[in-house]
């Protein structure tokens, strides 16, 4: 099978930040030895005008039944939409492959991905979730305890740390994605009571996991701590919930918390 491709960020590279490029193949020859790459403008349909950058494509190893070579362009920082070529060795530096066009720009990451990533897709999921509670997990029914706590911790990030660039509008939006994380997160610790597990441990998933792993709990006691302190001014009844849950969850751990099966190099 072939699995040649020229790799690029389909979302852009931020000014400031490390930028690359990969090409892969399951062919060790797809790149020559010596090749090398030049950056340039995406409007420009002449390869040979002078580049923006230009320097040696390096090969990376082989790894998930390919062989990998990187291109780092880091240097490049100018705002603008480019291209980059892979170049033959030699005098004649033929045009062996070349990329997708890709951005270059300031907060590219952030204006690409917080409205469709932690708004919009996490509505959608909640939209299909089983009987509307939590999140669609997986493209499956699923709705697991690890995905919702560790998404919850992302959110309270954001929360926390982007807030000022973010309209209020948003920021409602996205404190009602986070209770909903945690309201899910409170029906697993509630469910694992009633299906008699430790107090205070979470039940993996409902319906069809219904039995307590710690590290389920142990994400579970950052995201709804993290989530309480966030919420303690604006929801303060869902903050006190949510402190106290994650306390409860906490002592599961350090009293009753068990890992399942052997650990690798533990004594008996």
């Amino acid at each position: 099978m072939d699995v040649s491709g020229f790799l690029t960020s389909q979302i852009g590279y931020d000014l400031g930040d490390p930028k690359r490029a990969l090409v892969r193949s399951h062919q060790r020859d797809y790149v020559p030895e010596n090749a090398t790459y030049q950056v340039l403008p995406a409007a420009v349909e002449d390869a040979h005008i002078e580049p923006v950058l230009a320097g040696e494509v390096r090969y990376w190893g082989q790894t998930w039944n390919a062989h990998w070579w990187e291109i780092d362009f880091s240097d490049l920082e100018q705002v603008g939409d480019y291209v980059i070529v892979v170049c033959a060795p030699g005098v004649d530096g033929r045009i062996l492959y070349r990329s997708e066009s890709f951005k270059i720009g300031d907060n590219i990451l952030w204006q690409e991905t917080v409205e469709p990533i932690a708004l919009e897709q996490l509505e959608e999921r909640a939209r299909l979730a089983r009987n509307g509670i939590g999140w669609l997990d997986c493209g499956v029914e699923w709705r697991e305890a690890n995905s919702h706590a560790t998404t919850v911790v992302g959110l309270c990030e954001l929360l926390s740390v982007g807030y000022e660039w973010l309209t209020d509008e948003q920021v409602a939006r996205l404190r009602a994605q986070i209770m909903r994380g945690c309201d899910y997160l409170a029906i697993l610790q509630d469910t694992g009571e009633r299906v008699g597990a430790p107090a205070g441990a979470l039940v993996h998933e409902i319906p069809n996991h219904m039995f307590p792993i710690p590290g389920d709990n142990a994400q579970a006691v950052v995201a709804l701590a993290h989530a309480g302190r966030l919420l303690a001014d604006t929801y303060p009844e869902k903050s006190q919930e949510y402190i106290q849950r994650a306390v409860r969850a906490m002592n599961y751990l350090i009293q009753r918390g068990i890992f399942h099966g052997e650990i690798p190099g533990s004594l008996p």
